[in-house]
């Protein structure tokens, strides 16, 4: 799920103010009416708020609620037509629920643009970031304190590549799990 970036010319009342730099240390950063999607009780939710890009459920299995989708058979998924990128970000919640015997591709691509990343749960309910070629994982983040399956936790990636090196950062729950180059 990507969500809006809202323009730093709005203000409210009380509000906290982010710096964005913080937040989003690569350029560019992502633009007003970024793609993002709000699941509801049919697939007519995978059609994003701002932006042209579409999710495409692959399988039959998904289970619409009134607020998130199950995709409930494994190697099963959404998949956008957002074209994969050099410099991108992509962020979604997910309920923590690791699957005996499987790694869970949680969020990422398989382009060879991006060099194929993603932020997999193993079985054994770790999280971790991955790459194309790279074994083992770039990094193991574990757990933070207290999650439990079934807890919603949110989850970001962000990437670029400059000159054939990879830089990423990974955010689980509220804060910097990661950050690397590869």
């Amino acid at each position: 799920m990507i969500f809006p970036v809202l323009d730093a010319r709005v203000t409210i009342a009380g509000a906290t103010i982010i710096v964005t730099e913080a937040a989003y240390p690569y350029e560019p950063a992502p633009e007003v009416g970024a793609d993002h999607w709000l699941f509801g009780v049919d697939d007519d939710s995978l059609v994003p708020f701002g932006g042209g890009a579409t999710l495409t459920a692959q399988g039959a299995s998904h289970i619409f609620a009134s607020n998130y989708v199950t995709v409930s058979i494994y190697a099963e998924a959404l998949l956008s037509n957002i074209a994969d990128q050099a410099t991108q970000t992509i962020c979604r919640v997910f309920k923590y629920q690791p699957v005996a015997d499987k790694n869970v591709l949680l969020l990422g691509n398989i382009s060879a643009v991006s060099n194929g990343y993603g932020v997999w749960l193993t079985p054994g309910g770790s999280i971790q970031t991955i790459l194309r070629g790279n074994t083992p994982a770039l990094a193991d983040h574990g757990l933070p304190a207290g999650v439990v399956a079934g807890d919603w936790l949110f989850i970001g990636y962000s990437e670029r590549i400059v000159e054939g090196v990879t830089q990423f950062n990974t955010f689980i729950g509220s804060a910097l799990s990661y950050s690397g180059a590869v």
